[in-house]
């Protein structure tokens, strides 16, 4: 058996060592266990509970329909006449804007809209009348058409679709989404038609008619969006009116992942109306469509 006497020195001995065995650094595990966590992306627009869109555009709009307007003073209502008699046989430049706000991944609420002017002088090569203004083919007719709409609408998406399958950073192949909209439409309107010159076959000197309203009504329709690696895209929106007008757009997007909240994008659109108002000789109606190419930048915030 072994002595206490020759157990003394290891008991003493023990502790010594135990003290002095060097201990892990409580920083350097700190910053060691930072190390090994998984590093974690940053959020993107997509991320956001409220996301604002914003895509201001030009369109290269061609203006067309028939125009009727009322006779106060003569007897008998004027013919209805095509706008392209009246100079407005060529597309127009028109700032066009859009604003969306989406808030969570349901809802959409948007403003679109444009303003447009224009005034055309012309030799009229026919006879006939429009209002209370007599004309033949010597007749020369000075036309100006103020016109603007607005519309606001919500929409609630009510399909989505995402592909499983993605790019090597991460991004969808396929994605889609369908939404159901409704809303208001704003249109207001003006013209002014003038003869300033008779002409040989038509008595007395200038003549003067037009028209200003407004008109308000309900809409509905959807849009549908299809997506390719969340880069590439294509749109359709349909919103028909409850009572005098409709609107179709389709466009196409393109949205660099090098440049998140900016993108590119090409359009037409066609919106199409049936203004009227008054009855007899107090009528005034203009049918038709504003439609063509629309070119604009996307801005996300």
């Amino acid at each position: 058996m072994l002595s206490l006497a020759a157990l003394l020195p290891s008991l003493l001995i023990a502790p010594a060592l135990a003290q002095t065995t060097p201990q892990p650094d409580a920083d350097a595990q700190a910053a060691s266990s930072q190390l090994e966590q998984p590093a974690t992306e940053s959020p993107t627009w997509q991320d956001a509970k409220l996301r604002l869109r914003v895509e201001p555009s030009i369109w290269y709009m061609g203006v067309g329909g028939e125009l009727k307007l009322p006779s106060p003073t003569l007897a008998g209502q004027g013919e209805s006449i095509e706008v392209d008699e009246l100079g407005f046989d060529s597309p127009e430049i028109v700032p066009h804007i859009e604003a969306h706000i989406f808030a969570g991944e349901k809802w959409r609420f948007g403003l679109r809209g444009f303003v447009f002017s224009d005034d055309q002088t012309t030799l009229m090569s026919r006879s006939g009348r429009i209002g209370d203004i007599n004309f033949d083919n010597a007749s020369t007719i000075r036309s100006g058409l103020d016109y603007a709409s607005f519309e606001f609408e919500a929409a609630y998406q009510v399909y989505r679709y995402d592909s499983p399958n993605t790019t090597a950073d991460g991004r969808r192949r396929i994605t889609s989404r369908l939404e159901a909209l409704a809303g208001l439409r704003l249109i207001d309107i003006d013209w002014q038609v003038d003869r300033i010159s008779a002409g040989g076959g038509v008595s007395g000197g200038s003549a003067s008619g037009g028209v200003d309203e407004t008109y308000i009504e309900l809409m509905a329709g959807g849009k549908f969006a299809f997506a390719f690696n969340e880069e590439w895209g294509v749109d359709v929106t349909i919103a028909l009116g409850t009572s005098f007008s409709g609107d179709i757009i389709v466009g196409g997007t393109y949205e660099p992942t090098w440049a998140p909240n900016f993108g590119l994008q090409i359009g037409y659109r066609s919106a199409f109306f049936n203004l009227s108002s008054g009855d007899g000789d107090q009528e005034f109606e203009y049918s038709g469509a504003h439609q063509g190419l629309m070119l604009g930048v996307v801005l996300k915030f």
